[in-house]
């Protein structure tokens, strides 16, 4: 094989490999079919300046989808220096489940969850204060969709 015949052949191959490949990463989770709660609830979490979703895989809406919407919550979690956005089907466990968004800047992720879903999370009219290592903040997105 001559020298020119190589150089066509390889540009030739580079170009069909590298016109299979997308031109830019794509959302893959926009695809996935999930129900009208965490829809909601991922909504909530992109219009919110203070937070951003994590890219889940169909197979991960699949398995949260699972857990009855009467059962599901979600709390926060600080985990690895980020405050993450968790779902879990018991409160009693305190076990992140599935995490699907984290907050960023500063501030009490309990009090950004509560501003997320446009909540008062006050008791008796008193500020909330919640420490993670004592108490966790739990909503049930199901009441908030309602």
């Amino acid at each position: 094989m001559s020298y020119i015949s190589r150089i066509i052949f390889l540009s030739i191959t580079s170009f069909l490999f590298f016109s299979l490949l997308p031109l830019k990463s794509e959302n893959q989770t926009e695809k996935c079919p999930k129900s009208t709660l965490i829809s909601f609830i991922l909504n909530s979490i992109e219009e919110f300046d203070l937070a951003e979703n994590y890219d889940l895989s169909c197979s991960q809406y699949e398995m949260i989808d699972l857990i009855p919407e009467d059962s599901l919550f979600i709390s926060t979690k600080r985990s690895r220096g980020k405050d993450q956005i968790c779902l879990t089907s018991s409160k009693t466990t305190g076990k992140c489940t599935h995490k699907i968004g984290f907050f960023i800047g500063k501030g009490n992720p309990s009090n950004k969850l509560c501003r997320m879903f446009k909540k008062n999370c006050s008791l008796n009219k008193k500020p909330l204060v919640l420490t993670e290592t004592v108490e966790r903040l739990y909503l049930k997105p199901s009441t908030l969709l309602r």
